[in-house]
């Protein structure tokens, strides 16, 4: 996906091509690389449309069709009709309904395993980011990861093999080169191993992606939910004999974990050849995507963009901001004003250089001790005998102060709960660097909209 991305967006900048031609062609090489993987086109345009929030018309869903339909034609021509993972339902993996309150666990598990794989993720990409030696990552990942698969060899690779030995009953498999072989054939220890597997791939994924590796989010959430599916089969049938598919789990249990539930009802359904499964993957789906979201609304795909304000959504409103940097909008008139300073300084200041309604006071070393605003003294102004008033009758502290840096959004935020149009800016040892205005920031907004746009 990345390199069908990147092939997208590196076609684009050779042809010179705008800012829009760029983001569809860019999603078209994503869409198409994972049509072609899993030779599933449907699926390679609703992941774009869902995870990187293409907007829904004519002029991006053409462009999506051909470059899925194309890939997915291509792939099938040279590798031939097998997919990746080959599922062939039988009768008895049917969906039935008096499974749905089964399936609504499974959403309400998968729900609470895609919080724990969003926030490990971030986690341990925080504790490996604290790291500045590369060779420290690599050494520290390294370790992690032959630990981790020298006790749950599954863990190896993207998974795959794992979860479709799973699925098919052969659960012997999964303790091929495992330290737990003998006890291969008990069935709560296999149920134990399987918990442990799940939960390890999230920590062995975060830590080959945070260790500089190209570990890949899609399959994991694929691996993790899969074995979730499998365990509440599992489960149900030791505890009460019941005799659950764990194909029709597995697969449903895949669509539970990757916070993109159209997308991975359409990714099951194209493995599957059919649409038997769509109530049940529908069901799990969604509840686990509701559960997810009201723990943590963002995915992992959104986690870290949020947090940077670089996150594109389809609020229009919220996505130009990720485009306006504070830096590009801070105002500096070089007009300053020292506190030993007095009214008639200020007269002066006002007769020979241009202002705005907003005066800091700095000491010597640049830090921003208050301000002071036209309407303060202009009831002074025009008499001469309180031009010797100290400026600092008139100072006032700031309400707020942005930092350097700062996200237009918060920026916007602090507006509001102040009730006022110009804040001063400030870095982290309250040195002045000037001030940001609201009515700067709305131009700036207005001006960017209509270049998106064009």
């Amino acid at each position: 996906v990345l390199t069908g991305a990147a092939i997208g967006s590196n076609i684009s900048r050779l042809a010179h091509l705008n800012y829009k031609n760029t983001t569809l062609l860019l999603c078209c090489g994503a869409g198409a690389a994972l049509a072609a993987i899993f030779k599933a086109p449907i699926t390679g345009v609703v992941f774009v449309l869902e995870i990187l929030m293409l907007d829904l018309t004519s002029r991006t869903v053409v462009p999506l069709l051909i470059s899925s339909i194309t890939a997915a034609a291509i792939a099938l021509t040279i590798r031939g009709f097998d997919p990746i993972i080959a599922i062939s339902l039988t009768p008895d993996d049917a969906f039935r309904l008096n499974q749905i309150p089964l399936f609504v666990l499974l959403g309400i598990f998968c729900g609470l395993m895609s919080y724990y794989f969003t926030t490990v993720n971030a986690r341990v990409g925080a504790f490996f980011k604290k790291i500045d030696s590369p060779y420290k990552k690599w050494l520290i990942g390294g370790a992690v990861l032959g630990i981790l698969i020298y006790i749950f060899p599954p863990l190896y690779g993207e998974g795959y093999e794992g979860f479709m030995s799973l699925m098919h009953g052969n659960t012997t498999e999964l303790f091929n080169n495992s330290l737990f072989y003998r006890f291969s054939q008990i069935d709560w220890v296999v149920i134990l191993f399987i918990v442990g597997t799940m939960f390890f791939k999230v920590i062995a994924m975060a830590s080959t992606n945070a260790a500089g590796g190209v570990g890949g989010t899609f399959a994991p959430s694929l691996f993790v939910g899969a074995f979730m599916g499998a365990i509440t089969a599992l489960v149900c049938n030791t505890l009460f004999g019941w005799n659950l598919s764990l194909v029709s789990f597995t697969l449903v249990g895949m669509s539970g974990v990757m916070n993109a539930p159209l997308t991975s009802i359409f990714l099951i359904a194209e493995l599957s050849s059919g649409y038997g499964l769509f109530i049940p993957l529908m069901i799990t789906a969604c509840i686990a995507f509701a559960i997810d979201y009201y723990l943590d609304p963002d995915s992992i795909y959104t986690k870290q963009l949020r947090q940077n304000g670089e996150l594109i959504t389809h609020n229009k409103d919220e996505s130009v901001f990720v485009f306006l940097r504070l830096d590009d909008l801070i105002q500096d008139d070089g007009v300053y004003i020292h506190p030993s300073q007095t009214l008639g300084d200020i007269v002066q200041i006002m007769s020979r250089e241009r202002h705005d309604d907003y005066f800091p006071v700095l000491d010597n070393e640049k830090h921003l001790l208050g301000i002071v605003r036209l309407n303060d003294v202009r009831e002074d102004l025009f008499n001469p005998q309180k031009y010797g008033n100290p400026i600092t009758r008139y100072m006032l502290l700031s309400p707020d102060t942005i930092l350097q840096h700062e996200q237009i959004q918060s920026v916007l935020r602090r507006f509001d709960e102040n009730h006022v149009w110009v804040l001063p800016v400030v870095d982290k040892e309250k040195h002045y660097l000037g001030y940001i205005s609201k009515s700067r920031i709305m131009t700036a907004y207005r001006e960017q909209l209509v270049k998106i746009s064009q």
